[in-house]
């Protein structure tokens, strides 16, 4: 759990997000400049964020662009600890990234317990509370909170 945690620190939040990164990231698309300055520091609290609005005006291409800022791939542990009931790697929300043998990494040298995955993003459509409720597992007894 300790290697877990020293690990974690710095892909959690490794720097801040850049106007450059902002507008490398939304490059193509047609935002006026008011929007990117308030998207930065949205970015920059670390905390989630919600885009609302009808259909149609672009709401999942913003949060595509939002996770490009920090890069497309991560790495996470796929347990932690033996009997880990809910590992961190789940291949029904994560999708592995494959390394490539000949460039950065090798996928023979790399340790076995961590996977590199494409970084997640959560573009759910229609949001009810619902989805929001805190449930019981009646099997183990254990408030579970939502995936996203």
């Amino acid at each position: 759990m300790k290697e877990y945690i020293a690990r974690s620190k710095p892909i959690a939040y490794e720097s801040a997000t850049t106007a450059d990164d902002l507008h490398r990231a939304f490059d193509g698309l047609l935002l006026n400049k008011g929007m990117l300055d308030r998207l930065g520091p949205a970015i920059n609290s670390g905390g989630g964020c919600s885009c609302f609005g009808p259909p149609g005006n672009g709401k999942t291409c913003i949060a595509e662009r939002i996770t490009a800022t920090f890069g497309h791939e991560i790495w996470i542990p796929r347990a932690i600890g033996v009997t880990a009931r809910y590992p961190p790697y789940d291949p029904m929300n994560h999708e592995e990234s494959r390394c490539r043998r000949h460039g950065v990494f090798d996928p023979r040298k790399i340790d076995k317990r961590w996977i590199r995955i494409r970084r997640p993003h959560s573009c759910r459509g229609e949001l009810t509370m619902s989805q929001l409720e805190v449930t019981i597992n009646t099997s183990t007894g254990i408030s579970e909170s939502p995936l996203h």
